[in-house]
């Protein structure tokens, strides 16, 4: 069973409780968030119960929409607000774009930057060094080795809000 199986048949047995959430569902409910959109469920006007029955039902619509999801996933995640821009490449990564080739490629020119990545793979350093990386559930085997020196001068934008939630809420994950 897929990952992306796993957390349909979550969803359903959560159906059946929406009305009544504990805070165990509660608690199951953001981690699913979590695990598929890479961010945490966004504050609204509604009640507390509708904030997380319309974050499950969004989680449900986006994986019937993208069947293939989980087969990209990235095993980077960057913390909170964090986006990633390197001079050679005209792309901005997010969470929702970040590929391991990316993601190791801005690591091998800014190893001193790592502390903007939140998930990192145990053999990260081995993969950014050039050693042969070791199967993963999402393997990203794209040789993608240049040092120029644009790429070495990597930046990192955040947005007011963002350094702001950031400072709130440093890590996303328990």
């Amino acid at each position: 069973m897929t990952e992306r199986e796993e957390i349909l048949l979550k969803i359903d047995e959560l159906k059946g409780r929406l009305n009544v959430l504990s805070y165990s569902d509660i608690s199951q409910i953001e981690k699913l968030y979590i695990t598929v959109f890479r961010v945490k469920i966004k504050q609204c006007n509604c009640g507390k119960t509708d904030k997380y029955r319309d974050a499950l039902s969004e989680i449900y619509y986006y994986l019937q929409k993208n069947k293939n999801f989980m087969e990209k996933k990235s095993n980077y995640m960057l913390k909170a607000g964090v986006i990633l821009q390197m001079p050679s490449d005209i792309n901005v990564y997010t969470n929702a774009n970040l590929t391991d080739d990316v993601a190791e490629r801005y690591l091998k020119d800014n190893i001193k930057r790592e502390n903007l990545f939140q998930v990192k793979p145990e053999d990260w350093m081995d993969r950014i060094n050039g050693k042969e990386k070791t199967t993963t559930k999402n393997k990203n085997d794209n040789g993608n080795k240049k040092n120029s020196s644009k790429e070495s001068e990597a930046q990192t934008v955040l947005t007011p809000e963002e350094k702001n939630t950031e400072a709130k809420h440093p890590d996303i994950l328990d």
